[in-house]
């Protein structure tokens, strides 16, 4: 197993730990983390359109995936349906608790992706709801 480039601990206003695994090859801009996430080599997460994109407790972005999202505000107004609600707030994408997505998947928000999601290989999804159904 290839070690993180970055490893950071610290604790939230709550007293939880919060985790981060990154690796040199990762790019990512305008995201908000939670606790334990890892992102792997070659992942890029864009927040330079499209924001806020945020990535849920125990959540993992493996090798090669895209997180991304149309523009969220023009001319200083916001872009209302580029973003969807999701847990009490608005994201151009929203990825939940213990999501993990697979190799080169990609998400272009607008979009959330529910809470317990395996991301299939190379799925991509945009302007979409994605949820666990049982």
């Amino acid at each position: 197993m290839m070690e993180p480039d970055e490893e950071t601990t610290e604790r939230n206003g709550n007293g939880n730990l919060n985790r981060r695994f990154l690796f040199k090859l990762v790019r990512f801009s305008g995201l908000r983390w939670v606790l334990r996430v890892m992102v792997a080599p070659c992942a890029s997460i864009r927040g330079d359109e499209g924001t806020p994109i945020k990535v849920g407790d125990n959540s993992n972005v493996q090798d090669g995936c895209v997180i991304h999202a149309l523009e969220t505000s023009e001319g200083g107004q916001e872009v209302s349906n580029n973003l969807f609600e999701a847990n009490g707030g608005k994201y151009a994408v929203y990825i939940g608790k213990n999501v993990s997505m697979a190799h080169q998947s990609q998400v272009h928000g607008p979009a959330v992706v529910g809470n317990n999601v395996f991301g299939v290989m190379q799925a991509f999804a945009i302007k979409s709801i994605i949820k666990r159904v049982m």
